[in-house]
């Protein structure tokens, strides 16, 4: 606990931000989503990274 603390004061995210998260979570849209993924994320440059049992798995080759 006193490390979140820490890091609310570290960047000055206010008394107020644990009363204030899930309200500015439910403002963020759809188009909010699309729009950053638009302006940070390249489909072009990307790597895909799969975790689980390999035996499992139904492998195509």
């Amino acid at each position: 606990m006193a490390q979140v603390l820490a890091q609310v004061e570290f960047y000055g995210l206010g008394f107020d931000y644990f009363s204030q998260y899930t309200t500015w979570i439910d403002r963020v849209t759809k188009e909010d989503v699309l729009r950053v993924a638009k302006q940070y994320l390249d489909p072009q440059h990307y790597a895909l990274v799969v975790v689980g049992n390999i035996a499992k798995a139904k492998v195509r080759h």
